[in-house]
């Protein structure tokens, strides 16, 4: 699983060359190796801020801190009492948090093979999942063909791909190449190739079929209406996705402002889903960009709230953070392929993914309502309108962070270790009690 082989040969070195170390080398060196797997203050840790999820498949001491309930905000906690919980299992249209029990539901598991990857407990993985049992529930992969979806921000992401094997009509978009953001996202493979052909296409379809279904269109979330996709395909649309994207529009609020454009790219009866980053632990303070941001409770409920007023259809959120281990559990960085719903951000945040939907329905109709007043100040909306009066809790104290961060290895890896850390300590003390003595065997001046 891990790549032991440089740490295995550096304590089978130290332990065959220990009789010709000295006390202090030999002291210093086990000493860091015990420090692999001893307890750690995660206050002493590099932790920095992320705009992007980054993975590392060396070998290196696997940081998770364990959460308690002090970590999510009492208004949060309430939610795991509330009736939406486990609201999926009858209703996939509800907006809802990443959790443990959903990702691990054979359903689930099947509906991810779908789309296609490993599965394991990854917030990425619950994001595919969410929008891949809101597609079926439409019906629009059994009925594929003659439908249009329009993605935003796709990057290299296995939707597009998945979409052309159920001979659906992709719109791919994503920010025009000359964009001063491109460099960064193209050097992490999250920026959007400029031929179909180049896209990947993690097996699902061929070449052929890309072309055949799948058209690429540059896009800039925050100036939809000047794009070509606006000016000639607005309305016209069964589907329209985000996955973890409107975080990087530069701020709460023009993320806000995207989604709600991005609805007007559906026809009458169509359907719209949107995944990002939700904060766990604070109702006020938040990060709000430039790089990235995390949605409050607050900028959530002023986003249904614009919909609604625009005439869309927004089911109820749930805000159920999960009680399984891995729900309770916090990544930190560098962050890791599997137990991460929950992250660890800015040294400051817990965060996890959110995902909304959104339906225009039959009888739509453009109404002109404006949301300016709801998002000019999000928070100030949601006191004014009475969300946070719902429990008797002060919604500007931010839930605690603990700082312990504990190692997750693998239990045989720990046994392995123990056992050349002890041969090694057993070496050093016989060292200290039988060398001085082999020493003046063979130093003759010392028996003078």
């Amino acid at each position: 699983k891990f790549e032991l082989e440089p740490t295995f040969h550096t304590m089978l070195s130290c332990a065959v060359a220990a009789p010709v170390m000295h006390m202090a080398q030999l002291r210093a060196v086990f000493t860091a190796l015990v420090g692999l797997v001893v307890l750690t203050e995660a206050s002493d840790l590099p932790l920095q801020q992320t705009s992007d999820v980054r993975f590392t498949d060396r070998f290196e001491p696997r940081l998770l801190r364990a959460m308690t309930d002090s970590d999510v905000h009492p208004v949060i906690q309430a939610w795991r009492n509330s009736s939406c919980v486990g609201a999926w299992q009858h209703d996939v249209f509800t907006p809802r948090l990443t959790t443990q029990r959903e990702l691990v539901e054979n359903v689930t598991s099947s509906m991810h093979k779908l789309v296609g990857g490993k599965m394991t407990l990854h917030r990425k993985n619950w994001e595919y999942v969410f929008v891949s049992r809101i597609l079926d529930a439409i019906g629009l992969l059994s009925a594929g063909v003659g439908k249009k979806a329009l993605g935003f921000a796709v990057g290299e992401e296995r939707t597009v791909p998945f979409f052309a094997k159920h001979q659906v009509n992709v719109v791919a978009t994503d920010l025009p190449p000359n964009d001063p953001q491109v460099a960064g996202w193209g050097g992490t493979h999250q920026h959007m190739s400029g031929a179909v052909e180049a896209m990947p296409r993690y097996g699902h379809v061929t070449k052929k079929q890309m072309r055949e279904y799948v058209t690429q269109e540059w896009l800039d979330m925050n100036q939809m209406e000047k794009s070509d996709v606006w000016k000639t395909q607005l309305g016209s649309f069964d589907f329209v996705w985000s996955v973890c994207s409107v975080e990087h529009v530069g701020s709460i609020k023009l993320a806000l402002e995207a989604m709600i454009n991005s609805l007007q790219f559906l026809k009458l009866g169509g359907t719209a889903v949107h995944t990002t980053e939700f904060n766990l632990n604070q109702l006020v303070d938040t990060m709000d960009g430039p790089g990235t941001v995390i949605f409050r409770q607050s900028d959530a409920e002023s986003l249904r709230a614009c919909a609604l007023r625009k005439g869309y259809e927004m089911p109820e959120i749930c805000y159920d953070p999960g009680d399984g281990p891995i729900d309770m559990t916090v990544d930190l960085p560098p962050y890791h392929h599997d137990n991460h719903l929950k992250l660890f951000l800015d040294n400051k945040y817990i965060s996890t993914c959110i995902g909304w939907s959104f339906r225009k329905p039959l009888s739509w109709q453009d109404n002109g309502a404006s949301c300016e007043d709801i998002f000019r100040d999000r928070v100030e909306w949601s006191r004014e309108n009475g969300l946070f009066a719902k429990w008797p809790v002060d919604e500007t104290v931010a839930a605690p962070v603990s700082y312990t961060a504990i190692t997750q290895l693998d239990l045989p890896w720990i046994a392995g270790m123990m056992v050349l850390m002890i041969s090694g300590l057993c070496v050093i003390f016989a060292r200290r009690l039988c060398w001085p003595r082999v020493k003046s065997s063979l130093d003759p001046l010392s028996a003078v």
